[in-house]
């Protein structure tokens, strides 16, 4: 599976106010670079310190805070 392929294939199931957290890995590269946005503070990509395993939590606070959207993470096998 190509990353440019799966960011494509997400990026064409999003709707525009649809929410994306991406976990810490070499995927967190693939998203900033790739996926295209079409609103503001859509895509949450953890950077500083980058903790990995942001996906998953940051995730259930995204859509505890927007219930009325949809959450995607994006999350690799060192995050889990």
């Amino acid at each position: 599976m190509l990353p440019q392929r799966i960011i494509a294939d997400l990026e064409s199931a999003l709707r525009p106010d649809d929410l994306v957290i991406s976990d810490v890995g070499a995927h967190k590269l693939w998203v900033a670079k790739r996926l295209a946005t079409r609103r503001p503070n859509t895509v949450i990509i953890s950077n500083g310190f980058a903790a990995m395993g942001i996906g998953l939590p940051g995730a259930i606070a995204a859509k505890l805070a927007r219930p009325e959207r949809r959450v995607v993470t994006v999350t690799g096998d060192g995050a889990c």
